[in-house]
């Protein structure tokens, strides 16, 4: 989900896409993609292999803390370098808010399952509501077609019968909020 909000983000918005240079925006689409993609896929491929995971689908709680954890390792490497590219404060902000809700995922997945699906597409949101907020943009198109998107993994998360309502509903809670509030107020660290 975070290559798809930076790709929305990048391209959507008229000074974000003016602004940034295109061989930057491709170093870091490229990069936040090999490190909060491929890097945690080739972590799960690992994992199966070891035995540490029993499906790709995490479906036991317990069996998500190992993968989370290393995958928050990959979320703050980027983050990290992210922040010391030239880029809006307002894109660094939003990746803040999504290594943020990455590591709300692994502390909450302790005592809860939570839904990553319903996280990751309520952070998307959260990102193009505060664009839209920010920079009066008109987004209603967007907005609303990720709204659909975000309705139906929510159907059909719960008609696979992967996850409970509350357990959907904590993944929205996370993922909107871990991406608004920072991104909103422009907070880094």
């Amino acid at each position: 989900m975070p290559t798809l909000g930076l790709v929305l983000i990048l391209n959507l918005d008229s000074y974000l896409r003016h602004t940034i240079p295109s061989n930057l925006k491709l170093f870091v689409l490229g990069l936040v993609f090999i490190n909060t993609f491929v890097f945690p896929v080739l972590l799960l491929f690992f994992l199966r292999f070891r035995k540490a995971i029993s499906s790709y689908q995490l479906d036991n709680r317990k069996e998500r803390i190992l993968p989370f954890g290393i995958t928050c390792i990959f979320y703050f490497f980027t983050y990290n370098l992210i922040q010391k590219t030239p880029l809006p404060p307002i894109v660094v902000s939003l990746f803040l808010g999504m290594t943020i809700s990455v590591v709300m995922a692994y502390l909450t997945t302790y005592f809860y399952k939570i839904s990553i699906h319903m996280m990751g597409i309520s952070g998307v949101l959260a990102g193009l509501l505060v664009l839209y907020l920010q920079f009066s943009a008109n987004y209603f198109v967007e907005i609303v077609l990720v709204s659909l998107v975000w309705g139906l993994i929510g159907y059909a998360r719960l008609k696979l019968k992967k996850h409970t309502a509350a357990e959907l509903y904590t993944g929205v809670v996370v993922g909107f909020v871990s991406v608004f509030i920072p991104t909103y107020f422009g907070l880094t660290i």
